[in-house]
């Protein structure tokens, strides 16, 4: 009965000790709020044609992410799309204007632990317009506008090297006892 209480005592110290680890009331002075630099950006429009998509524009933004630890997360890709169209510009007309509409990248955000990029799919918005006959008519460009099918967030989470060495040491202590 002695070991099972001193087991008990081990796992009710190493539950409390993880809890307190991983939920910190005041961040440490140095903190753990990353700095992250863009090291490339790049896309253009009809680079997804092969998944179907001639008239997207994909984007792909490439960052370095680093931790005030020394971790750093290298090559940290996010990526979003938008859309091309060659439009008529004006009635009985063959000529076109071509028209992009490329991914709202926010500036990214960061906190204690967390480095976040929002981004917006960017859509073509198009109005009718009408033509005498024997003119057609065609859609004409309004503006961009973010789509509705945004996916606006995308995060890199990060524990402190110290806070996940001693949350992987603890069960070998309870262990020991």
């Amino acid at each position: 009965m002695r070991n099972a209480g001193i087991l008990l005592y081990w796992i009710t110290l190493s539950l409390l000790t993880t809890a307190s680890l991983l939920t910190p009331s005041v961040p440490a002075q140095s903190g753990c709020t990353p700095t992250w630099q863009r090291t490339n950006s790049e896309g253009q429009c009809g680079n997804m044609s092969d998944l179907g998509c001639n008239a997207c524009l994909g984007k792909t933004d490439t960052y370095n992410i680093y931790w005030p630890d020394g971790d750093s997360t290298i090559g940290f890709q996010v990526f979003d799309f938008g859309e091309c169209e060659d439009l008529s510009t004006s009635c009985c007309s063959f000529s076109t204007t071509h028209y992009e509409c490329w991914p709202d990248f926010q500036a990214p955000t960061v906190g204690y632990g967390y480095w976040q990029q929002t981004t917006y799919t960017e859509g073509v918005d198009l109005v009718w317009q009408d033509c005498s006959w024997p003119c057609p008519g065609f859609y004409k460009y309004r503006r961009c506008v973010h789509s509705a099918l945004a996916m606006p967030t995308i995060t890199e989470n990060h524990i402190p090297v110290q806070q996940r060495q001693a949350v992987l040491m603890l069960p070998r202590i309870a262990r020991a006892g």
